[in-house]
């Protein structure tokens, strides 16, 4: 089989694409850990088909290929046309699950400069298709917002941060997609599992509180759980679970890829503190201090010179200004500074 030039559409479709994923044999996993290699330009149009099939849930019939095909050809093909998919999804007999799951993957997919192009002078950007139901809301850098989701729950979303839900939940779960920073106050309902996907760790609770954090440039996920429990799953390339862990109040579980998760106690203020608007550093270096203000007030920061990342702050400011964290700082580390509306200028002291 070629599976070179295939569409996003044929590999849904495709019969032994959709037993790898779904029940795979072992030389289902040989054949196709050896073809990624070989092809990874087509990883990301693979992972992509991966998550629709996974997200799919037909309830009155075993489907086709045929069935796959045309529900996401249907989808892809409509774009911004009055179709809805919703009404196209019901005519298959697809379960209220799929409308979430594929209408998240959609999008992303067919929308990912909308979410930079709407709404450019907006200091928080939110998109939401009718047809799909699903809601984006995403925070540029000097910005945070609280949001209430359908079922109640109450999320801090961080500078920098996108969250991604649907308008209505399903009666049986409750499924999100965060990227960036968020603290979640997940309303209780034992009957309907919150299901937070970060990169590859998903973490399920029924009501509690927590902060989840995710590094793209570390590639790593920590989450940090205030008040009841939660589980924590951590997903391979195949969709495969390599790690579980059960949190308390009071742990941190820190996620990075193939590396074993670690456990740890936190400091409340430097975890959960910028939801307070408070500015946290302990033992902090120069590039997590610059980086972090950079973030937190939407600004540039620039040196007069290459410096060492050799500064060492710990330090605590509550509602304070960008100009009064800098005068602060600049007895401590020692720099002279410049402010020019969004650019600082830092002119370090030898």
């Amino acid at each position: 089989m070629n599976y070179e030039n295939y569409s996003i559409e044929q590999f849904v479709a495709d019969e032994e694409f959709r037993r790898w994923v779904k029940n795979p044999t072992k030389n289902d996993i040989v054949f196709w850990n050896n073809w990624l290699q070989c092809h990874p330009n087509r990883v990301q149009r693979v992972n992509l088909a991966r998550e629709i099939i996974l997200s799919m849930r037909f309830s009155n019939e075993d489907p086709s290929s045929a069935d796959y095909e045309e529900v996401l050809h249907n989808i892809l093909k409509s774009g911004n046309t009055e179709k809805s998919y919703n009404d196209h999804l019901h005519d298959k007999g697809v379960s209220r699950f799929i409308r979430y799951a594929v209408a998240a993957s959609v999008m992303l997919l067919l929308s990912v400069g909308a979410y930079f192009v709407l709404a450019p002078n907006e200091t928080v950007n939110e998109v939401v298709d009718n047809s799909l139901q699903f809601v984006v809301k995403e925070n540029p850098p000097g910005v945070k917002s609280q949001i209430k989701l359908p079922d109640g729950t109450k999320v801090w979303l961080n500078a920098s941060s996108k969250l991604l839900f649907p308008s209505e939940f399903p009666d049986d779960s409750r499924n999100v997609e965060l990227i960036g920073e968020g603290y979640f106050e997940v309303k209780k309902d034992e009957s309907s599992p919150f299901h937070i996907k970060t990169g590859n760790v998903v973490t399920t609770v029924l009501g509690t509180s927590f902060n989840i954090k995710s590094d793209s440039l570390q590639n790593q996920v920590q989450i940090a759980l205030a008040s009841g429990k939660v589980r924590v799953e951590q997903y391979n390339g195949k969709n495969e679970i390599i790690s579980t862990q059960y949190l308390q109040p009071g742990q941190g579980a820190s996620f990075v890829e193939n590396q074993t998760p670690e456990i740890f106690l936190y400091h409340w203020d430097k975890v959960f503190g910028w939801k307070d608007n408070i500015i946290y550093f302990e033992n902090a270096g120069r590039h997590e201090v610059l980086s972090k203000l950079e973030n937190w007030y939407g600004v540039e920061i620039e040196t007069d010179h290459d410096t060492s990342d050799e500064w060492d702050v710990t330090a605590k400011f509550k509602d304070q200004s960008l100009e009064n964290v800098l005068e602060n700082l600049s007895f401590t580390v020692g720099f002279d500074y410049e402010i020019d509306e969004k650019s600082i200028r830092l002119n370090l002291k030898q």
